[in-house]
């Protein structure tokens, strides 16, 4: 049953950060993470893997949602690599 929501946002940054990451929850797809831009994700009870693909450097997260800990909110920004932009954690919500 899906009854826990996984939200992922990737805070707006005005100079520099126009390359879109790639958002995969537990090896799917879910689509570019643009600048200023939040996905929601209706998962099930359990642990899940979060991937943020960028060129530089990708951000990998296990979360683990349960009656306690319902959702989760996500909140990178973009940081600047040596070779373009990576996300990096600006914060992790349960509510």
């Amino acid at each position: 049953m899906n009854n826990h929501i996984i939200k992922v946002t990737r805070l707006k940054k005005v100079f520099g950060f126009a390359i879109p990451f790639t958002l995969f929850i537990d090896d799917k797809e879910i689509g570019s993470l643009s600048n200023g831009k939040t996905f929601e994700c209706e998962v099930s009870e359990g642990t899940h893997k979060v991937v943020i693909k960028s060129l530089e450097k990708d951000f990998k997260e296990e979360l683990t949602l349960d009656e306690e800990h319902k959702n989760v909110e996500i909140t990178v920004v973009a940081a600047m690599g040596l070779v373009a932009a990576r996300p990096k954690l600006k914060e992790i919500k349960y509510y």
